[in-house]
């Protein structure tokens, strides 16, 4: 994720430059974030992933347009590595109508809707595979956080999924935190109007009723956060010189401004870089690049679906330091691609990594295209200088005790601190044997 801002962008897209962004951050904070009543300890997180494992979500959506809630049915698989008392699946929605365990109702499963989870009595399961199916209704998000849902005064209908760190379970239940990977095979039930971006590729869609059924290949294992829904009245650009698919989706309203011939170049480049750096081809089947209205950060790395603050489609006339800011978040994102989505951190505590090694790539991409990034670089390390000067500075590895505090590590430290010290490593231990280093990992 580019986290240069925190706050919501309530307002319609004006083409402007790109500090407006920062300056609404600094008005508004992180407000987006109250309310929420979901959050998972460390110490859970650890003891869940040692009683499952295996998993698998089978995620059937339905949606009608201009309503305020989404019905879902999830077709959960896990593997129970051994006995316990019972199990908590996360899910901050409004109704779970049923859970079945082998098309039976699970006994004593309740719906803790005050704490956002599911209980789910285990202590009579051996250890072993099992499944579940669970009904549920879940509402809109209207802060940017879970399934947001923006409407123009037109009736043209945006939606999209922002789930770092710990708010998938908005939109579905499940088990929600980074090491529990799992492979997800969605299917949607939505107005035929609607273009949809997701992980992975369509795999057909016809007409069901008065709505169009859309079913998609099944992921790689990815972190719950990761995963992404991009629906609604987006227009969609093609990239037809491309090596996989690739496509740009952004509201109807914004097709002018749109230059998707210089965005689809920064991407390619990037994913050729770092294909070439880390000595890993792409790991995953398609690009989309979503630019999305009302986003609280600049950008968000989920596999095969980008999103991007609309902010950055930047109008007809950018400057050259507006095409700057847009690169660096396009290949920032690219290389989350390998460091942050093939490989994944266990906890929170490792954010820094995740975030810093993005940043320090998507200098070493820019360089490696000619651009001259010692004054970029240098700016980044002065602004991380000035908040580490600070009372509220803290160590670049953090121990998150619980979720509910990972968004206060979203900043410079994180950022451009861990960056700074990933190129003093670079430095010391010589650009090539760092490379090495990277590839073995």
């Amino acid at each position: 994720m580019k986290h240069t801002t925190h706050g919501l962008f309530h307002s319609s897209f004006a083409p402007s430059r790109p500090v407006f962004l920062c300056l609404w951050i600094l008005l508004f904070g992180s407000s987006s974030w109250s309310g929420y009543c979901g959050n998972l300890s460390w110490q859970y997180a650890r003891e869940r992933a040692q009683q499952v494992g295996q998993l698998n979500y089978d995620l059937a959506l339905q949606f009608q347009p201009n309503a305020d809630t989404f019905q879902g049915k999830l077709t959960l698989t896990f593997q129970l590595k051994k006995a316990a008392p019972h199990l908590f699946l996360d899910f901050d929605g409004e109704q779970v109508t049923s859970v079945l365990l082998a098309g039976e109702p699970l006994p004593g499963w309740r719906f803790q809707k005050e704490d956002g989870k599911i209980l789910l009595p285990t202590i009579h399961l051996s250890p072993g595979t099992y499944q579940l199916v669970i009904t549920f209704v879940a509402p809109y998000g209207l802060n940017g956080v879970g399934l947001h849902h923006y409407q123009t005064p037109s009736g043209f209908e945006y939606l999209y999924t922002d789930l770092q760190p710990d708010a998938a379970n908005r939109v579905f239940p499940c088990f929600d935190q980074p090491d529990l990977r799992a492979s997800f095979k969605l299917s949607l039930l939505m107005p035929p109007r609607w273009e949809v971006s997701a992980n992975e590729l369509c795999t057909s869609r016809h007409r069901q009723g008065e709505l169009d059924l859309l079913t998609f290949a099944p992921t790689k294992p990815i972190a719950t956060y990761l995963f992404n829904l991009v629906a609604g009245d987006y227009a969609v650009f093609y990239n037809d010189n491309a090596s996989l698919p690739m496509r740009l989706l952004c509201r109807q309203e914004l097709t002018p401004y749109l230059n998707s011939t210089n965005v689809f170049e920064t991407t390619t480049r990037a994913i050729q870089f770092f294909t070439d750096y880390f000595g890993v081809p792409y790991p995953f089947s398609k690009y989309d690049t979503c630019f999305i209205p009302q986003y609280n950060s600049a950008a968000m790395e989920n596999p095969g679906s980008v999103t991007v603050n609309e902010v950055f489609i930047l109008g007809f006339d950018p400057s050259e330091s507006d095409l700057i800011d847009r690169e660096q978040i396009l290949i920032h994102e690219a290389a989350h691609m390998w460091f942050g989505n093939l490989v994944t951190m266990t906890w929170w505590n490792d954010l820094w990594l995740n975030e810093s090694f993005a940043s320090f790539m998507e200098t070493q991409a820019l360089r490696h295209q000619g651009r001259e990034t010692w004054m970029l670089t240098n700016r980044e390390k002065i602004s991380a200088q000035q908040e580490d000067s600070l009372e509220t500075t803290h160590p670049i590895v953090t121990q998150v005790m619980e979720t509910a505090v990972v968004r206060a590590n979203f900043d410079k430290i994180t950022y451009q601190k861990g960056m700074a010290v990933l190129e003093q490593l670079a430095m010391y231990v010589g650009a090539e044997a760092f490379r090495q280093g990277i590839q073995a990992y």
